[in-house]
């Protein structure tokens, strides 16, 4: 029997294969870029002649994440102060949740803060195996093809912020010491940054037990979430003691693609929350309920200034799930 011809690819053909393979994975561009490989062994595999020529910041995000959310923003205006020199920022998506590792979420989530930057959803974990990160926030300067810098993100606060971009004008003035430079980016709200203080998936059964979920109605339990269609199912579970006031990011998606989205209604000690209390993504109905309502997966921060002594638990009503069933995949608290 004779034995089946090898095809030997050229180095065009490789390119185009590795960008119609990883096509799916990115978001206002085609793909410029591929991991390969494991850490120090391993290296960036370029698809796109430019992007040898610019300095880039990779700037990984977990968007479940309050902190990392943070990191988010200043990415995107990191892009915005450094797009006019020889420099790009990559944005990383960590695919935390399965909803993150669809390129119309993450368009749809870029689009609300009016800002096209390059991104790439990490679907196998490839840049994170290759620069060692952690599956939470993480930095990297690229010059030339190759990880010049690594920075892992403890906490998104302004110190370390500052210090990255210091990093990164000090890697474009390598190439260009005359270079000018802006200042280094300082919000000018003081609250702008925020901290984590508990992160709770529906896959962590420690977790989950811990903070008293409660599930009341017909719920359906599944490896990493919960999901029901019943119009009186319902959610109450403790806010965590804290020294500081906190906020409230709940992880979800409409999971039914006709109902044009899903809600939910919070209650704070059995009651509606102050309009102090509302997060940026809830707001009063016309009965005055606070709710959240969205057509699309995320994270949303639906609640802060939740003070310990003074409010001790959240109650999530789901009263459209009959016909906007819904699944719940983690808890965020912040302060």
């Amino acid at each position: 029997m004779a034995k089946k011809k090898q095809i030997i690819l050229t180095h065009d053909e490789l390119i185009q294969l590795a960008k119609k393979e990883h096509a799916p994975y990115w978001v206002y561009t085609s793909p410029t870029v591929a991991p390969v490989g494991v850490g120090p062994a391993g290296s960036l595999f370029s698809l796109d002649p430019k992007f040898l020529e610019k300095t880039w910041l990779f700037v990984r995000v977990d968007l479940s994440d309050p902190s990392s959310r943070k990191l988010f923003e200043i990415a995107l205006e990191w892009h915005r102060r450094y797009s006019m020199f020889p420099c790009s920022v990559l944005l990383i998506i960590h695919p935390r949740f399965e909803y993150y590792l669809k390129a119309k979420t993450i368009e749809e989530i870029l689009d609300h803060f009016s800002t096209r930057i390059p991104t790439v959803i990490d679907h196998e974990l490839g840049f994170a195996r290759l620069t060692g990160a952690k599956l939470g926030a993480h930095i990297n300067i690229v010059q030339k093809g190759a990880i010049i810098k690594t920075i892992p993100i403890g906490k998104v606060e302004l110190s370390e912020m500052q210090a990255v971009e210091r990093e990164l004008q000090k890697s474009l003035r390598l190439t260009d010491p005359g270079l000018s430079l802006p200042f280094v980016f300082e919000p000018e709200d003081p609250a702008f940054f925020k901290t984590t203080v508990s992160s709770i998936d529906i896959s962590e059964t420690e977790k989950v037990k811990a903070m008293g979920l409660n599930l009341s109605g017909k719920w359906n339990i599944e490896a990493n979430r919960i999901t029901t269609q019943d119009s009186t199912a319902s959610i109450t579970f403790n806010i965590p003691k804290n020294s500081t006031p906190l906020g409230l990011m709940i992880c979800a998606e409409p999971i039914d693609p006709k109902s044009l989205g899903a809600a939910f209604i919070l209650e704070v000690n059995g009651t509606a929350p102050t309009d102090s209390m509302l997060g940026s993504e809830a707001r009063y109905d016309e009965v005055q309920n606070a709710i959240c309502t969205f057509k699309q997966p995320g994270s949303f921060i639906v609640l802060k200034n939740l003070v310990q002594g003074r409010h001790d638990t959240v109650t999530m009503k789901i009263p459209l799930a009959g016909n906007k069933p819904i699944a719940i995949y983690g808890f965020r608290f912040f302060s």
